[in-house]
């Protein structure tokens, strides 16, 4: 072949590479325009959707994971599932375990979340002391730590009540209010309670306290475990069996309390006089007020907003924005007379 029809030859090839070049990167704009416009017109990607997406696709994707020692509580089970949902759209994975208040499952669980390499970590101790040399692991490793009700040694960020035995009494003092009020400073009293965890051994606490010191007279005649309804329930209709003059049942939660709301009104003894609490102001516990009955109170802790709050607090820490380092719940006394404020939150 002679040089000059090879040079010929090459010109026309590099012609056409040339050509297909061009084809391609026109298509590929076209199709980008194309889908823009298409996601403009139809509304379909949100604020969040888009911050997520832009965050991933800069290799930015904030890691979290949460513990907490169980999802029968149902407050425990709505902040969580909420954090994983207003997290996956705000440009986090969120991982969410329970250690079902077992120590030793707690601490694999961190253990793990370390073996991830997440970029915080969440966690409501089942046992504060217990945690305390993974928790030093983890912040080695450079993880975030957030504390979520019970302090914990080595933690960023605190978000609960600074002493958990003045909830306790809150509780404790709403039930001898009434007793005063409605039983002439005498009555049989039971209290449902969470013996197994620092926290609920602290409300209990509080609650004898405020007995004690505001309605002395009162006797508490029974106390025993339940945080859900069905254990509240069964344990509330043993209660009644043995003592059948029980006229009010303070409970460290409500999940327990409704489950004692149901025993009583099952039995019969849903009277004017009868007395239930219960405390988190859950969207069953302000719905079971609504009603009007026996269920008389709950206290909002904002729980309604735990999911968001832990996520925005893991991103400030991680970004090296502003964040205060100790967040106080309220503690919000909800009757019938404001319950539909607190229950407008939920919707």
């Amino acid at each position: 072949m002679s040089k000059k029809l090879f040079a010929v030859l090459s010109t026309i090839v590099m012609f056409a590479l040339l050509l297909t070049a061009c084809g391609t990167t026109a298509a590929t704009t076209t199709a980008a325009a194309t889908t823009a416009a298409v996601t403009t017109a139809a509304g379909a990607t949100t604020a969040a959707e888009t911050t997520a997406a832009e965050t991933t696709a800069a290799g930015k994707l904030i890691k979290v994971g949460i513990t907490v020692p169980t999802f029968g509580n149902p407050v425990f089970a709505r902040w969580t599932s909420d954090a994983k949902t207003y997290g996956e759209a705000n440009g986090c994975s969120v991982q969410i375990e329970e250690c079902q208040s077992n120590l030793n499952t707690q601490i694999n669980q961190i253990e793990n979340y370390i073996t991830e390499k997440m970029d915080a970590i969440v966690i409501l101790a089942f046992d504060p002391k217990g945690i305390e040399p993974v928790v030093a692991k983890a912040k080695a490793a450079g993880i975030k730590i957030i504390a979520h009700t019970m302090s914990i040694v080595g933690q960023d960020v605190h978000l609960g009540i600074r002493e958990r035995q003045d909830l306790g009494f809150a509780i404790g003092k709403e039930a001898a209010d009434w007793i005063n009020a409605k039983l002439g400073g005498k009555a049989d009293v039971a209290f449902l309670t969470l013996p197994t965890v620092v926290d609920g051994v602290d409300r209990e606490a509080g609650m004898q306290d405020a007995i004690n010191q505001i309605a002395p007279a009162a006797k508490i005649v029974a106390r025993q475990m339940a945080i859900v309804p069905a254990d509240g329930m069964k344990v509330t209709e043993a209660f009644l069996a043995a003592h059948p003059n029980i006229k009010v049942i303070s409970c460290i939660n409500d999940g327990g309390a409704l489950g004692a709301y149901q025993a009583v009104k099952a039995a019969g003894k849903a009277t004017d006089d009868f007395f239930i609490n219960g405390c988190d102001g859950t969207k069953e516990g302000l719905t079971a007020i609504k009603e009007g009955g026996i269920y008389r109170g709950t206290f909002d802790l904002g729980t309604v907003d735990f999911g968001k709050m832990v996520i925005d607090i893991a991103k400030n820490l991680i970004s090296g924005a502003p964040q205060e380092k100790e967040i106080q719940f309220p503690i919000t006394l909800v009757t019938i007379d404001n319950v539909d404020k607190y229950l407008a939150l939920y919707k």
